[in-house]
């Protein structure tokens, strides 16, 4: 199993900042955490002012960023954005060097206008050697942020990408399972949302 040093969070909304605070939180491993936001983002300002949302305080561990070659040079990378969006930031991605990243999508969602996956539209638009993990679950910012645990399941490309994500993200708060479905557990994903 990969044990990774630094780990980006690309998307500082609740679901984003939440994950940033949680491995920062639970993931002893980890050295450096960066998150990622847009300049011109609301949310990102607001958390660069106060370090903090409605749920959570970032710890001082988590370094605020707008600088998306510096996110990048993570050992892996944590997406969670809007899924209508992905495409467009997948197209910015493959302008730099990604071979051998690990890319974990924590999202849900269909590309409207492609009818692809998450997963499709990554492979889709980056032309490079990249792993690709999704993290689905049922978990709610609110109840981890009280301490109250809940589950996950990582699904990937392949088993070394699935394992890498569970050993990132495994821990008492949030129990982690291997998906043994992609293309279900995505499309599952997806309806749950709508």
């Amino acid at each position: 199993m990969k044990i990774f040093n630094s780990i980006s969070v690309i998307g500082c909304g609740r679901w984003g900042s939440f994950l940033a605070w949680y491995l920062a939180n639970y993931n002893q491993n980890l050295s450096k955490i960066l998150l990622y936001g847009l300049e011109s983002s609301a949310t990102f300002q607001s958390l660069k002012e106060t370090r903090k949302n409605e749920y959570l305080s970032l710890p001082d561990k988590i370094e605020l960023t707008s600088d998306l070659e510096y996110t990048l040079k993570s050992d892996c990378i944590v997406i969670s954005i809007d899924a209508q969006n992905l495409k467009y930031l997948a197209k910015q991605l493959n302008e730099y060097k990604l071979d051998g990243k690990t890319f974990i999508l924590a999202m849900k969602g269909i590309d409207v206008k492609t009818k692809q996956r998450l997963s499709q539209v990554m492979l889709s638009n980056i032309k490079q050697n990249i792993d690709i993990a999704v993290l689905l679950g049922p978990g709610h910012v609110e109840d981890y942020t009280k301490g109250i645990p809940n589950c996950a399941v990582i699904d990937g490309i392949n088993h070394n990408s699935k394992r890498n994500a569970v050993g990132l993200f495994r821990s008492r708060l949030m129990r982690i399972y291997y998906g043994n479905d992609l293309i279900g557990n995505e499309i599952g994903g997806a309806y749950k949302n709508v």
